[in-house]
């Protein structure tokens, strides 16, 4: 059983995104939660965004746009508020 996401690193970029593309509808409900418990992860990601930008990084950039994409895709209202906030704080 999921307990916890991995740090939010270029190193653990792939696990990550195994994590929340590569499970199931339970797995789904389960990787929701610990992403609204880790107020952080979100910011982290954008951060690791800048730095594969910054390194002009692009096998990063594509698992941070999965990434993205994968957590979008869980559809949860919580984490789309994060999402915006962030966004806004971002500009």
């Amino acid at each position: 059983e999921l307990r916890e996401l991995p740090p939010v690193e270029l190193s653990t970029l792939p696990l990550i995104l195994k994590i929340i593309v590569g499970n199931g509808i339970a797995d789904q409900l389960r990787v929701t939660d610990l992403i609204l418990h880790d107020l952080e992860f979100i910011r982290k990601l954008m951060d690791l965004f800048r730095i594969c930008e910054d390194l002009e990084n692009i096998d990063g950039l594509h698992m941070v746009f999965k990434l993205v994409r994968g957590i979008i895709l869980l559809n949860s209202t919580q984490i789309y508020d994060i999402i915006l906030v962030m966004n806004t704080l971002w500009i």
